[in-house]
């Protein structure tokens, strides 16, 4: 008997020896997301958090970025990681992914530990067991960040199991149903499978016999309405209340709406918000960002925009003349970021990053330059050697595949010269200047 000595079988005949049973995770989506396995340590996990977010910030694959920081947030946990191994994913509630009690969760799906084994906690063969309950349905909804800011209902439409009005949740007719022999009306069949020396794998799977239902019906008296599977399909619409300040992946419950099942508790459905990509706002928390380009006479002078906020609102946003916008910079607007889930009145900030346009080479005169030069701050000066090699900057950028076939030919037809200054008068070459 591979049971843990702790729990006494009324066979006197069983010898009970412990062994090491292998583990396995309900679910291996939030491991997929880092590209780790289940068993992955917590310095694993941080790298592959890194790397991960790394790669996705440099291709702008935010959507990613958002995935892979909410799995590295419940995995890096210890007792909401424990939690999600368990449960699923399900376990995870909507109020910072608290996790649920899983040893709740046991005791309502398997009756206990000891009724899983067929006795009770009175050591006799039969101990109360609990009503089971259905597991939890997860439905993704695709929301606006507008409605994430303003609030919104909206309505979703799903097909979920319900109890057959035609034979009650019976499956057929009366007296009809049967224990299903092969599991004893578990629906369960456990194998263990020795592995080595004290070492056995226990696992848990359906039974093929009676489809895990439990029971057996005969086929001339099955219900024609389900079929005998107790059950029929229907069609439920359910109302969103999308709150202001919610955020992606949050969840919105609606309890015991899951599928009905005979002599099984109803499981929730749960709504998780996908939040859409804005094309001029970028979430982080509470707080928006949003990129503006400005020209050479803006970032000197001032300059005044508009922006068009979530909620239809038209910003004018000011900027004093006399204070430099330089490239890069961020610049911010107090409390007109997103609202703060269930504290409306507290907002986050507004971001504006600022990218510097300069105008086109040759843009204006010599002339008119040096009288620009007049009104601009004066440029330093430098102490120049009577010793000096004067050389020109070039955009090396646009010149690179040019001086790379140039190279490669150099090395075809002049392996044994210098590169430089072999029929080519004094060549091309790169170096430093000091700016005058």
């Amino acid at each position: 008997c591979s049971r843990n000595a702790a729990l006494r079988c009324p066979d006197t005949r069983c010898t009970i020896r412990p062994v090491a049973v292998m583990s396995r995770v309900a679910e291996t989506r939030l491991y997929d997301l880092l590209k780790v396995k289940p068993n992955a340590n917590e310095n694993e996990l941080k790298r592959a958090f890194r790397k991960l977010t790394k790669d996705y910030k440099a291709k702008g694959a935010t959507q990613q970025m958002k995935d892979v920081q909410f799995a590295y947030n419940v995995l890096s946990d210890p007792e909401k990681r424990q939690a999600y191994d368990t449960l699923g994913e399900a376990a995870i509630t909507e109020d910072d992914d608290e996790p649920r009690d899983g040893a709740s969760f046991f005791s309502n799906f398997f009756g206990g530990a000891e009724s899983l084994f067929g006795f009770g906690h009175s050591g006799g063969g039969g101990g109360g067991r609990r009503q089971r309950r259905g597991e939890d349905v997860h439905h993704g909804l695709r929301v606006s960040l507008e409605d994430m800011y303003n609030g919104k209902k909206k309505q979703l439409q799903l097909t979920k199991k319900v109890i057959c009005s035609s034979c009650k949740g019976v499956g057929g007719k009366a007296g009809c149903v049967k224990t299903c022999n092969a599991c004893h009306g578990r629906g369960i069949r456990v194998i263990v499978r020795p592995l080595g020396p004290g070492m056995v794998q226990q696992m848990q799977t359906g039974c093929s016999d009676c489809h895990g239902s439990g029971e057996i019906i005969d086929d001339k008296f099955r219900c024609q309405n389900c079929k005998g599977e107790k059950v029929v399909q229907e069609k439920k619409v359910l109302e969103v209340n999308i709150e202001r300040g919610m955020r992606h992946g949050q969840k919105v419950p609606f309890r015991g709406e899951g599928d009905h099942i005979p002599g099984v508790t109803p499981g929730d459905i749960i709504i998780i918000l996908q939040e859409k990509e804005h094309e001029l706002f970028h979430r982080d928390g509470a707080d928006l960002l949003l990129e503006h380009t400005v020209g050479l006479t803006e970032a000197l002078c001032g300059f005044q925009m508009t922006v068009q906020h979530l909620d239809g609102r038209v910003l004018l946003l000011k900027y004093k003349p006399g204070e430099i916008i330089d490239p890069d910079c961020v610049r911010g607007v107090v409390g007109e970021g997103m609202p703060v889930f269930r504290r409306h009145k507290e907002k986050g900030q507004l971001y504006i990053k600022f990218t510097v346009k300069f105008p086109e080479d040759h843009w204006m005169d010599e002339d008119k330059l040096k009288q620009l030069e007049t009104l601009l701050p004066r440029r330093p000066e430098y102490d120049i050697p009577m010793e000096h090699e004067e050389v020109d900057l070039v955009d090396l950028e646009t010149t690179r595949g040019h001086a790379s076939a140039k190279a490669g030919a150099n090395e075809v037809y002049d392996t044994d010269h210098d590169h430089f200054g072999h029929g080519h008068g004094h060549g091309h070459r790169t170096a430093g200047c000091t700016q005058q």
